[in-house]
């Protein structure tokens, strides 16, 4: 019996140069971030009137940002519904 020795080539790494985005991966990526701001807006401008008094609100044009952000709407929220209740049950 004769032994030989078997030798094992491991995976060579290529480094291959890297390319530059493909304008078709860049326009989805533009897509899905235009997309991403008209899904967001809305959210963030209802939080956005969640801080302002309804006078404010009712202004025309209505502003994004609350001139005088409060929290007596989160207040008149928790004092009308009783959500610890609802939260134990």
């Amino acid at each position: 019996m004769t032994t030989t020795a078997v030798s094992r080539t491991g995976a060579i790494a290529i480094q291959r140069e890297r390319r530059p985005l493909p304008i078709r991966k860049a326009g989805s990526y533009v897509l899905l971030a235009v997309v991403a701001v008209l899904v967001a807006f809305p959210l963030l401008l209802a939080l956005s009137y969640s801080f302002m008094s309804e006078s404010e609100i009712a202004t025309f044009p209505p502003p994004v940002l609350p001139m005088h952000p409060s929290l007596d709407n989160y207040q008149k929220v928790l004092g009308a519904i009783p959500i610890g209740r609802y939260l134990l049950n």
